[in-house]
């Protein structure tokens, strides 16, 4: 099928870009997409589904072992499956600052990749100051 969103114009079928009568095409997308359809059908020079579509793929949040100081369950607040256009909250244990804000997810993947949960730092009052040794 051609002129397919997120899918390759010259292979969009496993099979080739001519797929003979009564034979499947299986749907090829683009990195980070899935096609909506599994196998499509060529009868008399035209597929029985007419078309397929290319959907964008979850990403997955960062696996707990590429995170230090993750907290227990998921490494992002949102879950272990992050949609389309949507963020990665980092999920730090308490006294501890995530290296960055949030995880973009685009096509299946996350942006940045990981992130870090790094030790909080003291505040420092002049009021609650004191001299070593008092």
């Amino acid at each position: 099928p051609p002129n397919l969103a997120n899918a390759d114009p010259e292979k969009s079928c496993a099979e080739g870009r001519t797929v003979g009568h009564m034979e499947i095409c299986t749907p090829i997308c683009n990195k980070g997409f899935t096609p909506n359809e599994t196998k499509l059908r060529c009868y008399d020079g035209a597929f029985l589904m007419p078309t397929f579509e290319c959907i964008e793929d979850s990403c997955s949040a960062p696996p707990s072992a590429a995170v230090t100081n993750n907290a227990a369950g998921s490494t992002c607040l949102e879950g272990n499956s992050i949609l389309p256009g949507k963020v990665c909250t980092p999920n730090c244990l308490p006294g501890h600052l995530p290296s960055v804000p949030s995880l973009s997810c685009s096509a299946g993947s996350l942006f940045p990749p990981k992130y870090q949960c790094i030790p909080e730092g003291c505040q420092v009052s002049s009021e609650k100051m004191c001299k070593e040794g008092q």
